[in-house]
């Protein structure tokens, strides 16, 4: 018979390995994660030092049909450069919502798709463009939407992130 591990059991082992300086420790409770800690300099490569890479780059693909189709792997609305024109263009994608507080679901879920594609936006992003309360358009629209794959998680790994 295949037995679960207790959690208290995981977490003393969790616990050992940062008391030893193997693992470093993020968060509380519930909410801790674990990662390696960072290497010490010596281990990391110098500038100028690369012997161990190739010595070009003719083995690449020569273009992107390699890339997965979906915008998963783009980076998130905190990290990219917003200008005036994209924060414009995202306020008229939103603009529906705004003019009218009732909206068919259908229509909502087009207007998240558009404001969504090509870049990660937070529920609370996506509230205040829409000037909805970010609970609300996450319990109704971003979980159902993103379990039936119209959406990515920028982390699927770690879902309950709040980024």
């Amino acid at each position: 018979m295949n037995q679960r591990p207790s959690t208290v059991g995981l977490t003393k082992l969790l616990q050992g390995l940062v008391e030893k300086g193997v693992l470093e420790q993020k968060g509380q409770r519930r909410w801790a994660f674990y990662q390696l800690p960072p290497l010490p300099e010596e281990l990391l490569h110098k500038e100028g030092d690369s012997a161990h890479l190739a010595g070009d780059s003719t083995h690449l693909a020569k273009d992107s049909t390699r890339l997965r189709v979906d915008s998963t792997h783009l980076i998130s609305d905190s990290e990219q450069p917003v200008g005036d024109t994209d924060s414009a263009n995202l306020s008229n994608i939103a603009l529906p919502a705004r003019q009218k507080k009732k909206l068919q679901k259908a229509e909502m879920e087009r207007i998240i798709l558009a404001l969504c594609t090509g870049r990660y936006l937070t529920a609370r992003a996506v509230g205040e463009l829409l000037e909805r309360n970010p609970n609300g358009l996450r319990d109704r629209y971003l979980r159902p939407m993103t379990a039936d794959g119209r959406l990515g998680l920028r982390y699927p790994e770690d879902p309950n992130r709040p980024d």
